[in-house]
């Protein structure tokens, strides 16, 4: 498959943020490549088997995916959370947290960059975190770990891809996806207690902050939130 705009790779793509964001690259022209266990509901997005929390399944992916150096947009929305209560989990538990969420976008970011720097400046890194990480969950300490983490990751790649590309985060708050079924009671309360707009958001909000980092050159090293005020004023 051709594609005009170049080759995008969505991490996480089949279902949630990543899978809103695989579509909205299609539409845009992109020829995209879903990295995922499952594959996409969208027939359109190429499916590209991984379980991001085995390091061995993640070596030379972006080689595999992209032979002839045409890749353009790489966007890492995979994210999970553990089931288990905080007192009972283990160390297993929290690595595969942060193998996912934050070592598997050091990895394919790593393999990424080369390739980054040949795109005439058209080159966008885009990495989903949350606002949980920077104020903290109850429950899920991996989880808002590795998701803070990726800001100092994306930071340090903005510095490094200089004029060629940009590198960015988003910082979605409360979204209407699978993983916000796991939120409930004093939990839920508080997120929506501090929020300033009275409404969960949707993947239509990130895949419009999506677009604005793909639009805009000068957005480089940023974290955009996407949270209808959440944590306004701290």
């Amino acid at each position: 498959m051709s594609a005009a705009r170049g080759l995008a790779v969505v991490t996480g793509a089949s279902k949630g943020m990543g899978a809103a964001c695989a579509t909205a690259l299609v539409e845009q022209g992109y020829d995209v490549v879903g990295v995922s266990r499952s594959a996409p509901a969208d027939r359109r997005v190429r499916h590209a088997h991984c379980d991001l929390a085995v390091a061995a399944q993640r070596r030379d992916l972006i080689e595999q995916l992209d032979p002839h150096g045409r890749l353009t947009v790489i966007v890492f929305a995979a994210g999970i959370t553990s089931t288990q209560l905080l007192m009972t989990r283990t160390v297993a538990d929290a690595t595969r947290v942060w193998q996912v969420n934050l070592l598997a976008t050091a990895d394919l970011g790593s393999q990424s960059i080369s390739r980054l720097h040949q795109s005439g400046g058209r080159g966008r890194l885009i990495a989903v975190s949350s606002m949980g990480g920077f104020f903290g969950s109850g429950g899920v300490s991996d989880y808002s770990a590795a998701k803070t983490g990726l800001v100092g990751l994306v930071r340090s790649w903005a510095r490094d891809l200089g004029a060629d590309a940009t590198a960015n985060v988003l910082a979605p708050g409360l979204v209407e996806t699978d993983m916000l079924g796991e939120l409930t009671g004093k939990a839920w309360r508080y997120a929506m207690s501090s929020a300033a707009l009275d409404r969960v958001g949707n993947t239509l909000d990130v895949t419009a902050a999506l677009q604005a980092l793909l639009d805009n050159s000068a957005i480089n090293g940023v974290v955009l939130p996407v949270a209808g005020g959440f944590g306004l004023g701290a």
